[in-house]
């Protein structure tokens, strides 16, 4: 029998709830530029990291300036070529034009270190994803093509379109998640999508989906998004295929699916093995489809995972790895497209419609 990848065991193991946070950052919907030939005014900080002195073009966001050159951005974004012109040399802040946006400071702060800095990929890493889609957000907001492009690489190596067979990795986004789904929808990011949603409903309890679909309010601090909600109403209605798919990948109907144990310690009682296969279907139902917590629910019975001889354990990860995969194929289906290579036809950052039966 093939081990299971000892990262799936670990992660098999760790008990994967945190509640979500109530202060989520706004997203933003629109983008304002707004030159101004007003004097500087005393109330606002220079940056710390982005105050030039052979800059001659100032971005004001919030309270927050930013000295930097116009050829950088000019370059890089038709966005700014419209006040692209000659600059009189002077040390007065005054005299450099001033460009409004509508952003956060850190936000600006975030564009303007990947304009001047390192390639993206080698910048961030899988904990930073909720970091990168903020950086794509606005990157894609200005017009900035070439960022936008190495932040959706990015994202792509941390929600691969595809499961990869020998990898399944914990998420750490806890209530990034929200965030990331929310720009992956507004920029119409196709290639992610599916994996993203992945991770999302692995830190829901469908308790709290229905609850919010039921209610279009904010039950258990879920965001009072319309979009979000459209779109989990959407998932919510074609689950049952999902739902299919990963239960037959288990041959659910057929004799427990965990081996008995030959071991004589350590043993795997009939019992125990039922229990942790009930659990693990309860933890799909219960929405969390990617990582069970580490004990059973008391009504399927007793016993912690670990308690698994290495026999029924490798067979568990097999048995669910196939589940997961199985689910995260059937995705484009919940989304009414008849097979994954429809939706790979889709292109990223081009609006569609769902074909909802």
């Amino acid at each position: 029998m093939p081990k299971c990848s000892s990262t799936t065991v670990a992660v098999l193991k760790r008990r994967r709830a945190q509640p979500w946070a109530s202060n989520r950052e706004p997203i933003k919907t629109a983008m304002i530029l707004q030159p101004t030939t007003t004097p500087a005014s005393s109330s606002y900080t220079k940056s710390s990291n982005f105050w030039l002195d052979d800059g001659n073009v100032i971005i004001q966001a919030q309270n927050t300036r930013f000295k930097v050159h116009e050829s950088v951005l000019c370059q890089q974004s038709p966005q700014f070529i419209k006040f692209q012109g000659p600059r009189r040399p002077s040390p007065e802040d005054s005299v450099c034009e001033v460009v409004i946006v509508d952003e956060l400071e850190d936000s600006v702060d975030l564009l303007l270190s990947a304009l001047y800095g390192d390639d993206i990929p080698s910048r961030f890493t899988y904990s930073n994803a909720k970091t990168v889609t903020r950086l794509l957000d606005i990157a894609a907001r200005y017009n900035f093509e070439a960022v936008k492009q190495q932040c959706l690489e990015t994202l792509q190596s941390f929600f691969p379109l595809h499961v990869p067979q020998d990898q399944l990795r914990e998420p750490d986004y806890n209530d990034d998640i929200y965030y990331i789904l929310n720009i992956v929808h507004r920029h119409s990011l196709h290639s992610i999508l599916p994996s993203v949603y992945l991770h999302f409903f692995s830190r829901n309890s469908m308790h709290c989906l229905l609850q919010a679909i039921s209610t279009k309010g904010r039950p258990c601090d879920l965001p009072n998004d319309p979009l979000i909600i459209s779109h989990v109403q959407l998932c919510m209605s074609k689950l049952s295929i999902a739902v299919s798919s990963f239960f037959a990948s288990l041959n659910f109907s057929a004799t427990p699916p965990l081996p008995p144990c030959t071991l004589s310690t350590n043993t795997c009682s009939d019992t125990l093995r039922t229990a942790s296969f009930s659990a693990m279907a309860d933890c799909f139902i219960a929405g969390r489809v990617i990582f069970p917590p580490s004990t059973p629910s008391s009504k399927h019975g007793s016993g912690d995972w670990d308690n698994l001889c290495d026999s029924c354990l490798d067979e568990y990860c097999l048995l669910y790895e196939a589940g997961i995969t199985k689910l995260f194929d059937s995705i484009p289906e919940i989304f009414g497209y008849e097979s994954t290579e429809a939706w790979e036809s889709l292109d990223d950052f081009t609006p569609y419609k769902f074909n909802v039966l």
